[in-house]
């Protein structure tokens, strides 16, 4: 597996944070941003997800694009259609999320609060009218 660490440089002396496949990413102080996008068969582990300044972006992806899951203790994000692209951030589950660590492309509706996303979200204990951290707020 690819270790590529905030700021660091992996195995191969690359610079950066986009992993390849069966890569794992760790985050480290201060705010990142984990994209989902159309990577083709990539199978990311990201470590260190703060959930109270991180964030995912969705670009361009819409709802029916993406199926979420929470296993083992940590939430998976697929990309439907990819060859099996699955993002799984260690150790976080939708409950720790809120609306402000959820982006996507100003033209998106993928944020609305009737899209299929916020539906599978809730099913796992987002809650996506609360703007505190935990779904409580």
């Amino acid at each position: 597996m690819t270790h590529i660490s905030r700021g660091g440089r992996n195995a191969e002396g690359i610079v950066g944070f986009d992993p390849a496949p069966d890569g794992i990413v760790v985050r480290g102080t201060g705010v990142d941003t984990t994209e989902i996008n159309w990577n083709w068969r990539a199978q990311t582990r990201i470590e260190g997800f703060d959930p109270t300044s991180d964030s995912f972006d969705v670009d361009a992806l819409v709802a029916d694009q993406i199926d979420i899951r929470e296993i083992d203790g940590s939430l998976e994000i697929e990309v439907l259609g990819n060859g099996g692209n699955v993002t799984t951030q260690v150790g976080l589950q939708a409950e720790d999320l809120t609306r402000s660590n959820l982006e996507a492309d100003s033209d998106n509706p993928i944020l609305e609060d009737d899209v299929l996303l916020f539906a599978q979200l809730s099913e796992f204990g987002l809650r996506p009218l609360d703007d505190g951290i935990g779904g409580g707020g």
